[in-house]
């Protein structure tokens, strides 16, 4: 029997360290130093019991939001997206290169704040490769692109459909008339007539094509829900483009 008091005492007194001192003299219940008088070992289990849930939990919750929030800004939207038609992906490190002194004036991060998309290769004359233009109108359709750089044949296909802004929206009056010969006309299905919509680049003209595999290629700014100030910059600093000697 005394063994049986003796096991019940011990389990009374382990019980009795997780109970802390209180004061009721203010109406609410206070605890008053709930660790005075335990062993190192009766801290821990303590801290264990009433603290260690409370901040696992909230350390928890600010690991969920931390990566919550690493994951909508990693997965954000670049700033300006290029579209390249029949290009190749072999120029694309030369393309972004060319980009960086733009993206640095414009405090842009060095790799999501221009996308560039070099997937379309097609020739619009090929019946077999109706399944690359049916894409590649989807690509157009989504109005995810702005700047925008092909051939003079899938330009010109495109300029008849209305795909881009007017040249006036975005070019100054100096660049205009630099390109005045070499402005591409195209269909406007509201006004029913011909506007200017491309400017026909060659190496000579535009310097900035030694850094693609484009001889000579046409560009254009599609409609596009990126707003003008957002791309009219990278349009001259890609017109005015020169070689760093």
């Amino acid at each position: 029997m005394r063994i049986e008091i003796e096991q019940d005492n011990k389990k009374e007194t382990e019980e009795s360290d997780f109970t802390p001192v209180t004061d009721l003299s203010t109406g609410h219940e206070k605890v008053l130093h709930p660790t005075r008088g335990m062993t190192p070992g009766q801290k821990i289990r303590y801290f264990s019991t009433y603290y260690l849930p409370k901040i696992l939990g909230i350390s928890a919750m600010a690991a969920f939001l931390i990566v919550f929030f690493v994951l909508i800004f990693s997965n954000r939207s670049p700033n300006i997206s290029i579209l390249l038609v029949n290009h190749h992906d072999a120029y694309a490190d030369d393309f972004h290169a060319a980009l960086e002194d733009y993206k640095e004036d414009h405090h842009y991060s060095k790799t999501d704040s221009i996308k560039v998309n070099a997937s379309h290769n097609f020739d619009l004359t090929n019946l077999i490769s109706v399944e690359a233009k049916e894409a590649f109108s989807a690509t157009l359709s989504s109005r995810e692109y702005t700047l925008f750089f092909a051939d003079e044949q899938v330009f010109q296909g495109c300029a008849n459909e209305t795909y881009f802004r007017y040249l006036s929206e975005y070019l100054s009056q100096d660049l205009l008339e630099r390109f005045g010969d070499d402005i591409i006309l195209g269909y406007d299905d509201q006004t029913d007539a011909d506007y200017p919509c491309g400017i026909r680049l060659t190496r000579e003209n535009c310097p900035f094509l030694v850094n693609t595999n484009y001889e000579e290629c046409c560009f254009g700014v599609l409609f596009s829900d990126p707003k003008t100030a957002d791309f009219k910059d990278l349009v001259e600093y890609i017109l005015n483009w020169q070689p760093t000697e």
